[in-house]
């Protein structure tokens, strides 16, 4: 049932924030659609949106975090083999 909720709730979202990035919306954003929202819906509605937006900003956090460390590990790999090739 909260799949289809999800699912629901993503076609709402798309027409809004679809054509951004995520790191191009802003807070300002969200509370406006939120005052938006409850002039129109309930407040559980409303709540149920916001959720899935936070968990899907909290998914991206994540996978931007360990793709960094994993960028940042990889590149210091490198960099050392590097630096042991020029002091050879």
């Amino acid at each position: 049932m909260k799949k289809n909720r999800d699912v629901h709730t993503v076609k709402v979202l798309l027409p809004v924030f679809g054509d951004l990035k995520l790191s191009e919306i802003t807070t300002e954003m969200i509370a406006d659609y939120r005052t938006g929202l409850l002039r129109t819906v309930k407040p559980a509605t409303v709540y149920q949106e916001l959720s899935l937006m936070r968990r899907m900003f909290n998914v991206a956090c994540k996978d931007w975090i360990l793709n960094k460390l994993s960028q940042n590990y990889h590149n210091r790999g490198i960099l050392e083999e590097k630096n042991a090739g020029q002091n050879a």
